[in-house]
């Protein structure tokens, strides 16, 4: 990415994290490296639909909510940054009259499925053990090819028995 392209994206970060409310120095550094081949599909749903920082409370859970609106197509927040891996609950609020969810949350037992109707919420927990990309999506139709999806980023060191041991592989 040349020069003048990093500037203007990371002004436009810095837009969309001041108008969504969020932490952004947080988020800044969950969203520097965007231009890898792994992490581009952050970087483009956060464009879309926001990032937030799921927040841990006193008992260890991180908490976080995210929304359907009406007319749209996309998740709000589309990106969720934990700065641990642990428990994350979830709450889903479908604020849309005309459309029915059928969430799926990925965690470490495997996906989660919360059924939401239109004007429901609810909420989900999720255990999330290991640093890396998570997913969320409404698997409803084709609502995930649509945009009705997001990542939820858990930062933290890797252990040491999880990491292979061969030099670093060209990417396309």
């Amino acid at each position: 990415m040349d020069g003048k392209r990093a500037v203007r994206a990371l002004m436009l970060a810095g837009v969309g994290l001041s108008l969504s409310g969020c932490s952004m120095m947080h988020l800044m550094k969950t969203m520097l490296a965007t231009s890898e081949p792994n992490e581009k599909i952050v970087g483009q749903l956060f464009a879309v639909g926001g990032g937030g920082s799921a927040r841990f409370d006193g008992d260890g859970i991180a908490r976080i909510t995210i929304e359907h609106r009406p007319k749209e197509t996309v998740m709000r927040l589309a990106v969720i940054s934990m700065d641990h891996p642990g428990d994350l609950e979830v709450t889903i609020t479908n604020n849309n009259p005309q459309a029915h969810l059928l969430m799926a949350v990925q965690g470490d037992g495997g996906m989660q499925v919360l059924d939401l109707p239109a004007l429901k919420a609810g909420r989900m927990r999720v255990h999330l053990g290991t640093p890396g990309m998570y997913m969320f999506a409404n698997v409803m139709g084709n609502m995930m090819g649509r945009g009705m999806m997001g990542m939820v980023v858990v930062g933290g060191e890797v252990p040491q028995d999880a990491k292979l041991d061969r030099p670093k592989q060209p990417r396309p």
